[in-house]
C-alpha cells in the first residue's frame, strides 16, 4: 500500500478518514461496536480452473507444493488491494484506510487433538504474487513447525497469562485505552491477525464447513474469511446446461460500516474472478484486472 504523510488525528497503523459521507461519519455513533455491525457474504467459486491450475504447478514439484490455499491467500491480497474500502477499520470512533495490507492464519502445528496453535501474519509487499505468497507461508510454517518456535503474539499472551486476573484484566483495560487512541506501542501487535487486514480459516483444511466467523472488538480486523471445505455441485454455465463441478465455498465476515453493498457485491465478483482465472495469480498485486 502506498505511504501517506501523517497528519493530525491518523493512527501509526491508519489515515482518518474525516471526510465522506455522513452516513459512514455518523455509523459509529448508531452501532458502536464492530460485533455488532457484522455482515456476511458468500461466494460459491467453481474450483474447475483452480484445481486445474494447482496441478499443473504441481506437476514434476519435487518442493513445498502449492495448494488451494495460496491462491486463495493471493486472490484476497489482490482483491483488497484493488479494492481498498475492504481494508478501513473504525476504531475510538472514527473510520481509518489502513497503511499496509496484510494477511493472517491460525496454524496448527500437527494435525493432533491438544496440538498447539500458532499465529501467521504477513504484510503485502510490492511484487506480491501467488509465488512470493507461496515461499513466505512455507518458511514462516517451517519456523513454527520444525523449530518449537512459537510467535510474538503468543510469547505476549503467555506472559500475561502468569499474571493474577485482576491484573490481566487491568493491563488489558490499559491496552484497550491506548488502542482507542491510536498509542498502542507496535511491539504489541506483532504477527496478532486482530490487527491485519485479512483473517483467514481454512476450514476445508480439517473437513469442516462453517458459513459464518464472528469479527472482534480488539484490534483493527474488520474482514474475515472462512474457506470452506470443496465439494461437487450443479452449476449451470452460461449456454443454461446443467453439469456437475466441484465448488469452493468462501464466505466473508465484514463489519458493515466501512463499505456498502455494492462495493461489496463488486468486490466479490473480483474474488470469484480472480479464483476461477487463476493464472491472473502469477501477476505482480498491483497490475489491474479487467474481470467486468
Amino acid at each position: 500500500m502506498s505511504e501517506t504523510r501523517r497528519k493530525w488525528g491518523d493512527r501509526r497503523d491508519g489515515v482518518w478518514i474525516n471526510k465522506t459521507d455522513t452516513m459512514h461519519l455518523f455509523m459509529p455513533i448508531l452501532y458502536p461496536k464492530r460485533t455488532g455491525a457484522e455482515a456476511v457474504a458468500h461466494v460459491d467459486i467453481d474450483a474447475t480452473a483452480l484445481l486445474a491450475y494447482v496441478a499443473r504447478r504441481n506437476a514434476g514439484q519435487t518442493g513445498d507444493k502449492y495448494t488451494v490455499f495460496h491462491a486463495v491467500v493471493a486472490a484476497l491480497m489482490k482483491t483488497v488491494y484493488h479494492r481498498p474500502q475492504f481494508n478501513r477499520f473504525y476504531k475510538g470512533g472514527r473510520l481509518y484506510q489502513k497503511k499496509e495490507l496484510s494477511a493472517a492464519f491460525v496454524a496448527k502445528k500437527k494435525f493432533e487433538d491438544g496440538a498447539e496453535e500458532a499465529l501467521m501474519c504477513f504484510d503485502c509487499r510490492p511484487g506480491e504474487n501467488i509465488d512470493s505468497i507461496h515461499d513466505r507461508i512455507y518458511k514462516k510454517l517451517d519456523k513454527l513447525r520444525n523449530r518449537d518456535k512459537t510467535d510474538h503474539a503468543t510469547d505476549t499472551m503467555a506472559i500475561l497469562c502468569r499474571l493474577p486476573r485482576p491484573i490481566i484484566y487491568f493491563v488489558m483495560w490499559i491496552l484497550r485505552v491506548l488502542d482507542f487512541y491510536g498509542k498502542l506501542p507496535k511491539a504489541l501487535n506483532i504477527d496478532d491477525p486482530h490487527f491485519c487486514s485479512i483473517w483467514l480459516t481454512n476450514l476445508g483444511s480439517i473437513k469442516l464447513n462453517a458459513e459464518y466467523h464472528h469479527l472482534n472488538e480488539w484490534g483493527t480486523n474488520s474482514v474475515f474469511v472462512v474457506v470452506g471445505e470443496m465439494h461437487k455441485q450443479p452449476i449451470v454455465d452460461e449456454n443454461d446446461q446443467v453439469a456437475i463441478h466441484t465448488v469452493l465455498p468462501i464466505s466473508v465476515t465484514l463489519d458493515e460500516r466501512i463499505t456498502d453493498g455494492y462495493y461489496c457485491a463488486k468486490t466479490m465478483r473480483l474474488l470469484r474472478y480472480l479464483l476461477e482465472h487463476p493464472e491472473e495469480l502469477e501477476k505482480p498485486v498491483e497490475e489491474a484486472v479487467d474481470f467486468e
